[in-house]
């Protein structure tokens, strides 16, 4: 029994010596930057303790909680895996089995991960040349296969294109159908690095926040918790990463750019009718469609968005430069009753179709987040089964896009 309260006390020690291993600062909206002890940490707020009172700030309102400095590896060997969520884990060990793989992450842990949650695997990626090289490779390249990459005697990079299956249970062999040729098995070890073609997820939960460890891993994070004395990072494709807080660098909060489509240069827009007849006007900005008021959807106003009107096409130019789409799509509140007809959202990213939802009236404001990495040119398309698409306005409220 005596042995048993030891060992209980040696860890409420351990774990109090990990939450006290450093003294985060948080940077707020609003106001200066202070630290504090970790004392609570959710997808809500975040609680430090700072002069022995708890100071709770919703991460709604916080930039950055900063650990320590990022302090990447020398002299050390490494492969970057990359989620297709663009979650970045630098690992001293990948090994793959069946429809798994399992890595070992730089900074100590072990993380199982399902084959179609990865993207990419690049080894040698402390190598600053090879990891330049792969770049050329595939950066603003458009692919319809996976693809191998090996690596000559002299160091260059080649590629070849197919389709992955899964390991073999001894973790040796990778099945691969090169495209045009028949399935065949890939030694692992002889292979530099996978490229998975992973098609966007719509239904992609929202970034809550980028989370680095000290390594330089990234994990884009849907949820942070502090879990007993493990800070917990549940990247969006749903991968869980548990760290002792010793490890943690930062925790970004800022999201990076918003950029609402309303307020994109016309230069950047198409707008294509679809309907029968000229002189319709088809969209306004930030305002309804009759350009009385503001948005208004379901009884709640909008300062930001797109009113449109049935029978058209916007395309934006993203670049690639975003990765989320969000918005509030309804029948604006000025539309007359007599127009409750539905109307239909299509949403296309590159020519894929990402959303198709009816929408009327009853449905109030539907909100929307899609995904949107990597994407070139995002199509909103517009239709109505009614001809003359006489009140057949479809707003989307608060739409913006965000890196």
């Amino acid at each position: 029994m005596l042995f048993q309260r030891v060992l209980v006390m040696a860890a409420v020690l351990c774990a109090s010596a990990a939450l006290a291993a450093e003294t985060p600062e948080l940077r707020p909206l609003k106001g200066d930057k202070f630290k504090g002890e970790l004392v609570g940490l959710s997808d809500k707020q975040i609680v430090l303790k700072v002069d022995g009172k708890d100071r709770v700030t919703p991460t709604e309102q916080t930039l950055q909680l900063e650990f320590a400095a990022v302090s990447p590896p020398r002299d050390v060997k490494y492969a970057e895996v990359e989620l297709v969520d663009r979650s970045l884990l630098r690992c001293a060990d990948v090994a793959f089995k069946g429809k798994e793989a399992t890595l070992s992450l730089l900074s100590g842990q072990t993380v199982k991960v399902p084959l179609t949650a990865i993207g990419s695997v690049m080894k040698e990626a402390q190598d600053l040349k090879l990891v330049t090289d792969w770049k050329g490779l595939f950066a603003g390249k458009k692919r319809s296969y996976d693809a191998v990459v090996v690596k000559s005697e002299a160091g260059k990079l080649s590629t070849v294109e197919g389709t992955f299956g899964d390991a073999t249970d001894d973790g040796k062999m990778i099945g691969f159908t090169p495209r045009g040729g028949d399935k065949r098995e890939l030694r692992l070890e002889r292979i530099h690095g996978l490229l998975f073609l992973r098609p966007p997820d719509p239904n992609q939960p929202s970034l809550l926040c980028k989370f680095f460890d000290k390594q330089g891993s990234s994990v884009m994070a849907r949820g942070v918790a502090l879990e007993g004395d493990k800070v917990v990072a549940t990247a969006q494709c749903g991968v869980r990463v548990a760290y002792d807080p010793a490890e943690v660098a930062k925790l970004d909060y800022s999201k990076g750019k918003l950029t609402y489509l309303s307020d994109v240069e016309l230069a950047r827009v198409k707008v294509t009718d679809n309907s029968e007849f000229t002189g319709v006007l088809h969209f306004r900005r930030d305002k309804n469609l009759d350009g009385e008021g503001p948005i208004r959807v379901a009884g709640k106003t909008y300062p930001k968005g797109l009113a449109l009107h049935a029978h058209c096409e916007l395309t934006f130019d993203l670049e690639g430069e975003f990765r989320e789409f969000k918005f509030v799509a309804g029948v604006d509140d000025r539309v007359g009753q007599a127009s409750d007809g539905p109307t239909t959202l299509r949403v296309e990213a590159d020519g894929k179709e990402l959303l198709s939802l009816q929408v009327t009236r009853k449905d109030g404001g539907v909100e929307k987040t899609l995904n949107v990495i990597d994407v070139q040119k995002l199509k909103i398309v517009v239709t109505s089964d009614d001809v003359l698409g006489l009140g057949r306005h479809l707003d989307l409220a608060d739409a913006k896009v965000s890196k």
